[in-house]
């Protein structure tokens, strides 16, 4: 210990100083360093909730990065994200003039402006830049597949979008969220096998998702297991008695052959909503069956008075007049049907053509048309607003519109749209 002690007294008090000094650089460093670690992870776990929708844990996440580092592209990218998928489209922008003004400049920016853009109403002018990044296999692929199915699913091109959720699905295969998106993709699709399955897979992972069953047992009807759809129904009724779970019920008690049940639920329905259009229409098809015809006229009637171009009423309407030879009222049934089978194979074949190039603005249009004139004005007027939206000079669809709330005696709208008329030129 002598030794020790004076080979101690012997270093020079410099050496003393540079050890310490060591010493607290090695510390800092490792400070640095667990900092860094600790950060790192939290970014990890923000993307991570990004992509498992949890936008509580994201928000979370993401103030605590913006705190420690605000000029951090990979930050700012997961606070547009996060602001672009929950809506908040204004706080989405600043984030990305953010990183403008830092000029900042990666891959995952880049992407992200593009989504941006998308969702932000040029839709249909980012769209094939977007698959052109995915071509490229993008690395930021799940956020440019979420964007491209919105999209399509808004613009009206289910075939597209059923293709990209398919793609999605495939990277990620426990978004109960995207499944429930593609079982409604495929009902648009009138593909109701598919359909089931997919809100088979939704309640697989969240089975107290009370709409999910509802939509899986109304699929099960419509695609022929009436049986499995009763079943169903009775357990959204168990959880909360709407009336599209009591009315699928009659429904697929019908079809079963259990009339009385069906008839029981339907004149309980009416007897609290007497216009109930689904349920009328229901019950004057069990008339039919029983051969009421007179009574089953006047229900298919009242349903046909709310909702004058659903198909099935107006066949069943059609088939009892004919039984009643009511030969003028069956003819005009009869023509209105051909009217309609004639728009939904127009509207097969647009949605066809825009699956594979949606910016078709005539195309567009002519859909919306085929929806006005069914009757589905808050659908036809949604889609002609979107189209102006890409393609702001559209005379077609300024007409349209401005036809429409000449109609409708909202002469403030058709004015916004003939001043457009004027301004563009001629009809």
């Amino acid at each position: 210990m002598a030794a020790v002690r004076e080979f101690l007294r012997e270093v020079p008090t410099r050496l003393w100083v540079l050890f310490g000094i060591l010493i607290l650089l090695g510390s800092y460093a490792g400070w640095v360093w667990s900092q860094e670690l600790h950060w790192n992870r939290l970014q990890q776990q923000v993307e991570a909730s990004l992509i498992q929708h949890d936008w509580d844990a994201a928000r979370d996440g993401i103030q605590q990065l913006l705190a420690v580092r605000p000029d951090r592209p990979e930050v700012l990218v997961a606070a547009c994200r996060l602001a672009r998928r929950t809506g908040q489209i204004t706080q989405a922008a600043q984030h990305l003039r953010h990183a403008s003004q830092l000029r900042l400049d990666t891959d995952s920016l880049a992407t992200e402006r593009l989504l941006f853009a998308a969702e932000s109403g040029s839709f249909l002018v980012t769209e094939p830049l977007l698959r052109e990044r995915l071509e490229a296999d993008d690395p930021d692929r799940i956020w440019i597949l979420q964007t491209l199915v919105d999209g399509y699913v808004q613009n009206s091109v289910p075939l597209a979008a059923f293709e990209r959720i398919n793609e999605y699905l495939e990277l990620r295969p426990d978004d109960a969220i995207a499944w429930y998106g593609r079982g409604a993709i495929c009902e648009q699709l009138f593909n109701f096998v598919d359909a089931a399955a997919s809100y088979r897979k939704v309640l697989e992972r969240t089975p107290d998702n009370h709409a999910a069953r509802e939509r899986l047992a109304e699929s099960l009807l419509i695609a022929g297991s009436p049986n499995e759809a009763a079943q169903e129904f009775r357990a959204c009724l168990q959880v909360a008695p709407t009336p599209t779970a009591t009315i699928g019920l009659a429904k697929a008690e019908a079809k079963l052959g259990h009339i009385p049940e069906a008839v029981q639920l339907l004149d309980a329905r009416l007897q609290e909503v007497p216009n109930d259009a689904v349920a009328l229409s229901e019950r004057g098809s069990i008339a039919f069956q029983l051969g009421e015809l007179e009574s089953a006229a006047d229900f298919l009637k009242r349903s046909l008075a709310v909702r004058p171009h659903d198909r099935p009423t107006l066949y069943s309407y059609f088939q009892t007049l004919t039984s009643l030879k009511r030969v003028a009222e069956a003819a005009d049934a009869e023509k209105q049907l051909a009217q309609l089978d004639a728009d939904m194979t127009r509207l097969k074949a647009i949605n066809a053509a825009l699956s594979s190039q949606p910016n078709q603005p005539d195309l567009q249009h002519e859909a919306a048309e085929i929806f006005l004139r069914r009757g589905e004005t808050d659908e036809a007027i949604r889609r002609l607003e979107r189209v102006l939206r890409e393609a702001p000079t559209h005379l077609p669809t300024h007409q349209t519109l401005a036809d429409y709330f000449t109609k409708t005696n909202n002469p403030q709208r058709a004015g916004i749209h003939r001043q457009a008329l004027q301004a563009l030129g001629p009809r």
